[in-house]
């Protein structure tokens, strides 16, 4: 495999479109399922999961695996802020301001704890994404003894995640 950076020891993970190394992209179309209880649940690509699983328990969680693109995933998790005109600030940053998802009339709140959990639910979409498509967990395996990197703050958690996973892997 050719990388994608013109250094021969680093792969940088592209857009999900990359005909080479798209499959280490959050967004390509490389679903997997959850067992929540005694049911599988389908998730369509990592950024459904780790984006539905700010709203983990709502309904809201569940219309974000529905979303039908990766797009309309990241419109419905898109932070708002919104002047609110009641006095009940509890999830409020200030008295008249708020940080909601979803529209005005619905006023979701992400959980509290998302922060502390978001890398848990990326490894574990990560890893099941690769479990339960052999074709790109061979391709992943076949970049040994590439480095993967990513820009920005999570896709340098996805590509520590995916070293880790290949690692493991290699060595089982």
């Amino acid at each position: 495999m050719q990388n994608n950076t013109g250094n021969p020891n680093f792969i940088i993970i592209p857009k999900a479109s990359d005909k080479i190394y798209g499959f280490l992209c959050n967004d390509s179309k490389h679903g997997f399922t959850e067992k929540d209880g005694s049911t599988y649940i389908y998730w369509p690509t990592v950024t459904h999961y780790v984006e539905a699983k700010k709203f983990e328990g709502t309904q809201y969680e569940h219309t974000i695996r529905k979303a039908g693109t990766v797009t309309q995933v990241r419109i419905l998790s898109r932070e708002r802020e919104v002047r609110i005109t009641t006095r009940d600030v509890s999830n409020c940053d200030s008295i008249d301001k708020c940080k909601i998802y979803g529209n005005r009339d619905t006023r979701i709140y992400i959980k509290p704890t998302w922060e502390a959990e978001m890398k848990h639910h990326l490894r574990t979409a990560i890893t099941a994404k690769f479990k339960q498509n052999t074709s790109i967990y061979n391709l992943l395996i076949a970049t040994s003894p590439l480095i993967i990197e990513g820009i920005g703050d999570i896709n340098t958690m996805v590509a520590t995640i995916l070293m880790e996973f290949r690692e493991n892997a290699l060595n089982s």
